[in-house]
């Protein structure tokens, strides 16, 4: 029922030990970070849960983009999420989205996973997810009526889930990224009515009542970046990697990290995605998750080169001149994307206190994007996601990861 990859060990060379040291001895926190040693070596071992079972009245399941996800008793949640289970959508498939809720036992580490007799209050995706305090945090997203500004809690009791809502986000909103520091729930960027947004709202979870505070926006609109919370060496920051921003023609896709420093309440860019520490590249709608005490681990996602060329086929079918023109623009569009390859299986490991950025590995199985990371002790769960355009998968893979710091 289960598979387990290959074990590989890698190792994170620092090459500003003196800038290291230095960034230490100005903050006071050589007590508190560690990682001044010359060689840090870490361990993934890959590995897949069960599939996620069908939806309500489906014989099939054809796999969930953007599904709700997080922890809650031990268990991982998965919620909603929509696929095209007819035909791909250059064939006219109808998109649907789904309001079931699946649970299954990560502390027993065993099948099979169960469907609570409670569902979402109507079928939604993309929702930017958090697990704090036992529950399931899911802030927005969006179904067949448009965007959300919906801010549900998902909690699991024995055998069904509670669902209930909180303050709404000032801002509706689909594929934003969100993260908790403490008590705090942040959440940066997403696709808004009229693009993409540079907003940028925190709120206290262990208040009795949630109350979204907007803070300084982010340097531009963004969405589908990896959004997480990790030591800079000084304090616990946001840091959102990468993502896509669309104001012309094509879709730009962003190499940057930005970090917001809550002592100092701003912004700043703190380095870039990089396969060798120094060339920038482009990533989006991938996942990641924070790991040991200053990285963060990015697995696969789009670079953008393939989804800008299905732009450009569809702009040019706008701009066609008669019929059998448009017509051999779309057999190519449609070629185009039955021959994806799927996406970029790089997985990335930054290190927040240095600002560098190297390729470590290479999943072992298909990328999966638009979906969610959701981290649970020492794993790194990611359920189901889009493995080519229109293409989804209801595998559950994870990375389970140790940081071994040799003193």
């Amino acid at each position: 029922m289960f598979r387990d990859y290959k074990c590989k060990i890698f190792s994170v060379r620092f090459k500003r030990i003196t800038n290291l040291f230095s960034l230490l001895i100005l903050g006071g926190v050589i007590s508190q970070c560690s990682p001044v040693d010359k060689e840090i070596t870490m361990k993934i071992n890959w590995g897949s849960l069960p599939d996620v079972p069908p939806a309500t009245n489906q014989q099939k399941q054809k796999g969930l983009a953007g599904a709700l996800a997080g922890v809650s008793s031990e268990s991982l949640l998965v919620a909603g999420g929509s696929n095209f289970p007819d035909a791909p959508p250059w064939n006219e498939g109808t998109k649907t989205y789904y309001d079931d809720i699946f649970f299954f036992n990560l502390k027993e580490n065993k099948g099979p996973w169960e469907v609570a007799k409670t569902k979402l209050p109507a079928p939604m995706a993309y929702s930017a997810c958090v697990s704090l305090n036992d529950e399931v945090i899911c802030i927005g997203g969006e179904n067949h009526d448009g965007l959300l500004s919906k801010v549900l809690k998902l909690k699991l009791n024995k055998t069904d889930v509670e669902v209930s809502a909180l303050t709404d986000l000032p801002v509706a909103m689909s594929n934003g990224g969100a993260a908790t520091i403490g008590s705090m729930v942040y959440v940066a960027g997403g696709a808004g009515a009229e693009g993409n947004l540079a907003s940028f709202y925190c709120a206290d979870f262990s208040k009795d009542k949630v109350e979204w505070k907007e803070l300084p926006a982010l340097p531009g609109p963004v969405s589908n970046a990896v959004v997480a919370a990790q030591w800079d060496g000084t304090e616990n920051c946001i840091y959102v990697l990468g993502g896509r921003n669309r104001t012309g023609e094509l879709t730009t896709f962003f190499s940057s990290v930005w970090k917001y420093s809550p002592s100092k309440n701003e912004w700043q860019t703190d380095g870039q995605i990089s396969s060798d520490g120094e060339t920038p590249l482009t990533l989006a709608a991938g996942t990641g998750a924070a790991v040991g005490k200053n990285y963060i681990v990015l697995l696969g996602g789009d670079k953008g080169a393939l989804f800008n060329k299905t732009e450009e086929f569809i702009n040019a079918t706008a701009t066609a001149e008669t019929p059998e023109q448009k017509q051999e623009i779309i057999n190519q569009k449609i070629k185009h994307l039955e021959s994806h390859p799927g996406f970029s299986k790089q997985v990335f490991l930054y290190n927040t206190v240095t600002g560098e950025c190297f390729e470590k590995e290479k999943l072992p199985f298909p990328a999966q994007v638009t979906t969610l990371a959701v981290k649970f002790g020492n794993k790194i769960y990611v359920p189901n996601g889009e493995i080519r355009p229109g293409v989804r998968t209801p595998g559950v893979n994870y990375a389970e990861i140790s940081v071994v710091n040799p003193n």
